[in-house]
């Protein structure tokens, strides 16, 4: 087997940085021009202060500077309080030297690394957290002579290194910092951006999060100040708190859910392939949410072993563990993670690349592993021990050994530790000198030519990514054709050519041109169906607008990748989304109220038609702040008619009924019969919600009554329908016939036969309820002719699964066995996993009333776990079928003939009958 990269390789350029590509700084140029004399001079650097003050950004641009004027590898190495002994394995593996790397006491190698260090001589960065014990023996030992960079929130006092304080930004700082990442050009806001920048202590990253936030929310910075002075009266003033609160509350439920499942994990980061085990959410859909959570500062993403892999900021990571410890939510995700790792070694270590997945997962596996031993469930790492087996020569091979010796520690309850390592020797000195002329190599101009302007520049970090171009290229000299494209001229254009366009306009240092291509390029992403690139496309748009200060392209690029982001469904409605949050924020920059309410409802009936309620329910909400503001009660009473129905589907049921109440108060100020039925309506449903069906129950009759005053036939039919249902939640069986009796003439005379179906099941609910089965079971029969009267597959399946429920009840077995069987058909045919597996499952347990159907029983159990291996009452049956044939062996009762498959055996009924 080939030997593969380290993960923990020396880089070569920035985008090879095992982090988030960060812009470059701002306001710290004098400093980073002292830092770089300093490291010039042959100190070694601790940069240090709270979290969110910017060192990994600082550290990042010195990488740069390295990389780019001195042609220096730089070894980044994130820390999370590692031992001597791991910085040793890792450093050692980093270099290829894998005898080093897999020594059973890594401090026995020191001296190795020293050599490699000297000899390949890198900036060596250390980020995260380290102590200063730790720090101190490392340069002591093996990298005394190196270009060292390590960050940390506390000073280290036990080196000759420097401890440099990374603290809040200057006033005039942190204002242009603000306006970068709000994308605001003019200065007509700048007091009250100053004002937000005192309320956040001119700290950078609570600055960026308020940023991004505030243009995702589309507020003004003076009512953006009031929101922030909510949510630090919240958090005792602590501006990343805050800023990290309003940020989160920000997002839809699936980006939370995404951010909690990361936060769940113990070092706040994970690959893909982890997250979709852990989630159950696609990949192309966890990577393109990772990358809208990236633009707005909440995670990190940057490739590793080849994938995608997210990291959150240690102040996110300790933010989402206390909202998931407040809501009871942590001790549950944290059980999932610990499940996940089981299942990621399930999964991977199995795969053709099972070396290089573990790799990328070891020490998440590990810290799990850790963390499970010391909260009560010692058996994990044994678990994963027992999983890693089979692999530790292939893992040992790629100088994994010390990650193999920590696991057996953690497993064996012990701790590992090592034999003090030999004393340091001295450096050649040849050596010494080599290292003395590399550091003076480049003179103090060539450090500070990157810092003199004084915007972020994308050259600063993107130098690697602009293409050679020959001269001779034809793609080059038929550039011209990519300035305007339409959708049509799409069609015909190569993406390739596009982006050789693109390298052109880069290398000339045209923006407008950069900016015509890159959205060409992300139009054809999205006619191909390809939304992950074109929201990948549209960040590095994003990127060009942030650098030019552009507020207008800032907030139409971040409503492109909002409605790219949000339509997952279907390509068509992706695109009609992204028109329509273009001509959005086109109205909002032209001040176009009417066409801003016109539009805002046009994105809310989309968000409804795609079932994202709680997304409409935000829409219309902006709807009702409009009406509102503009005195149009009219509207405000339409729009609150709106969201009480929303808020109820979405289980919000107490909301609804406030909205419903300020609702009614309106309706009678404005004489609208018809919004008051409607609000009423919208009031039972949410009563019947909270299982008030008394309560229920007036709300529809008041609803009833409006109908007949306007004689609204329609809403009339409906409203007794509902009310029926409310009288049998409330028990009162014989008014729930009544009304529901009532329902189905005029649902019959309407000629409504999907809503006489309804009613139908309805009356059959009551007569269950009665334990009248005949009767129940006739009206649902009569439903379920009415389904297929209307090809409604689902509607069919429901209902064959009642009937065969109520004639089980009614001991009427062999009519529930044809009923069920049937059920079975239909899921089979419409390929419903959940039904097959759910319908077996009914029939197995009927099946075991009678040993002679035991065979039949395992046939269905077999075919069932084809769907879902892991189903527990599938599982359970099993074992009872198996327990079921044993007695019938035992007692000499001969089993039912299997002939055919379990599929045939559903069909045979369905066509019989």
């Amino acid at each position: 087997m080939a030997q593969l990269q380290p993960l923990e390789a020396a880089v070569t350029s920035v985008a090879a940085l095992p982090l988030r590509r960060p812009g470059r700084p701002v306001g710290r140029d004098d400093l980073l021009r002292s830092l770089l004399l300093r490291l010039r001079q042959r100190q070694q650097l601790v940069l240090h202060g709270a979290a969110g003050a910017g060192k990994t950004t600082i550290a990042a641009t010195i990488a740069n500077v390295y990389l780019q004027q001195h042609a220096r590898p730089v070894l980044w190495l994130n820390a999370h309080n590692p031992p001597l002994a791991e910085l040793v394995a890792r450093v050692a593996r980093a270099y290829g030297d894998i005898d080093a790397a897999n020594a059973d006491n890594p401090l026995s190698q020191t001296g190795v690394v020293r050599a490699l260090l000297a000899k390949n001589q890198p900036l060596l960065v250390l980020d995260g957290e380290i102590e200063s014990g730790t720090l101190a023996a490392f340069v002591k030992n093996c990298a005394e002579n190196a270009t060292l960079v390590a960050t940390s929130t506390a000073p280290l006092a036990q080196g000759d290194w420097r401890n440099q304080p990374i603290g809040n930004l200057a006033e005039s700082d942190a204002l242009r910092l603000f306006k970068q990442k709000a994308g605001i050009k003019n200065g007509e806001s700048d007091a009250d951006i100053q004002a937000l920048a005192a309320q956040l202590n001119y700290a950078a990253f609570p600055l960026t999060l308020a940023a991004r936030s505030m243009v995702i929310a589309r507020q003004t910075p003076d009512a953006f100040s009031e929101t922030v002075a909510e949510a630090l009266s919240s958090y005792d003033d602590d501006a990343t708190l805050a800023a990290l609160n309003i940020s989160f509350d920000g997002l839809n439920e699936r980006l939370r859910e995404l951010l909690l499942f990361l936060g769940a994990t113990i070092r706040g980061e994970a690959s893909v392939a982890y997250l979709n085990l852990l989630s159950g959410i696609a990949t192309e859909s966890i990577d393109m949410s990772m990358t809208i959570l990236s633009r707005l500062f909440l995670a990190e993403r940057y490739q590793r072993a080849g994938e995608a892999y997210y990291r959150l900021h240690s102040s996110v990571h300790s933010f989402l563990t206390d909202w998931a410890i407040e809501r009871d939510r942590f001790d549950a995700l944290r059980a999932d993670i610990l499940d996940t790792s089981r299942d990621y070694l399930d999964v991977h270590g199995r795969s053709d690349d099972a070396v290089i997945r573990l790799a990328a997962e070891m020490e998440n596996l590990l810290a799990s592993a850790e963390w499970a031993a010391g909260n009560g469930d010692p058996d994990l790492a044994g678990d994963l021990a027992a999983a890693i087996a089979p692999l530790e020569g292939l893992l040992a091979a790629e100088g994994y050994n010390y990650e193999l010796l920590r696991l057996r520690a953690i497993r064996d309850g012990e701790r590992l530790e090592f034999d003090d390592p030999p004393p340091a020797e001295e450096p050649e000195a040849a050596t010494a000198a080599n290292e003395t002329e590399a550091h003076e190599a480049a003179d103090e101009p060539d450090d500070l030519s990157l810092l003199d302007a004084e915007a972020d520049e994308p050259s600063l970090l993107d130098g690697e990514d602009t293409a050679e171009v020959d001269a001779d290229d034809p793609a080059e000299a038929d550039d011209s054709t990519f300035v305007s494209l339409d959708d049509r001229d799409l069609q015909s254009v190569n993406i390739d050519q596009l982006r050789t366009a693109l390298n052109v306009a880069s290398q000339n240092n045209e923006t407008s041109r950069q900016l015509q291509i890159l959205k060409a390029i992300a139009r054809m992403q999205i006619s191909q169906g390809r939304e992950k690139e074109a929201v990948a496309t549209y960040g590095d748009v994003l990127e060009i607008y942030e650098n030019s200060e552009d507020k207008d392209g800032v907030l139409e690029t971040l409503d492109m990748i909002a409605g790219l982001l949000v339509s997952s469904q279907s390509t068509p409605a992706a695109i009609e989304q992204v028109k329509l949050r273009t001509a959005l924020s086109f109205a909002r920059q032209h001040e176009d109220t009417a066409r801003v309410l016109q539009i805002l409802d046009a994105v809310g009936k989309v968000q409804i038609g795609q079932e994202r309620q709680k997304d409409a329910i935000a829409t219309y909400n902006e709807v009702l702040a409009i009406h509102e503001g503009q005195g149009d009660k009219a509207g405000v009473l339409e729009t609150l008619d709106m969201l009480a129905g929303l808020l109820v589907r979405s289980e919000s049921a107490v909301s609804a009924l406030q909205h419903v109440q300020r609702g009614l108060h309106l309706a009678d100020e404005l004489a609208d019969d018809e919004a008051a039925m409607h609000l009423q309506i919208s009031g039972g449903d949410a009563h019947l919600a909270l299982g008030e069906a008394s309560m229920a129950v007036e709300a529809y009759e008041r609803a009833v009554t409006k109908a007949r005053h306007r004689d609204d036939l329609q809403n009339e039919a409906l409203i007794l329908y509902k009310l029926g249902m409310a009288y049998l939640e409330a028990h009162q069986e014989r008014r729930a016939i009544e009304m529901l009796e009532d329902a189905n003439d005029r649902f019959k005379q309407q000629e409504k036969r999907d809503m006489e179906g309804q009613v139908l099941r309805g009356l059959g609910t009551v007569n269950v309820q009665l334990e009248r089965w005949s009767e129940a079971v006739n009206f649902h029969t009569s439903a379920l002719y009415i389904a297929r009267e209307l090809g409604d597959r689902v509607t069919e399946a429901e209902q064959l699964r009642h009937l065969g429920q109520i004639l089980t009840r009614a001991d009427r077995l062999p009519e529930a066995l044809t009923r069920l069987r049937q059920a079975l058909h239909v899921a089979y045919e419409e390929q419903d996993v959940a039904d097959i597996v759910a319908v077996i499952a009914e029939l197995v347990n009927l099946m075991m009333r009678n040993l002679f159907l035991s065979s039949i029983a395992e046939l269905l159990i077999n075919d069932g776990l084809t769907y879902n291996p892991d189903d527990r009452e599938l599982l359970r049956l099993k074992n009872e079928v198996a327990g079921a044939k044993e007695r019938a062996a035992a007692r000499g009762v001969a089993l039912a003939v299997v002939a055919g498959t379990a599929r045939e055996y559903a069909a045979n009924a369905y066509n019989y009958n």
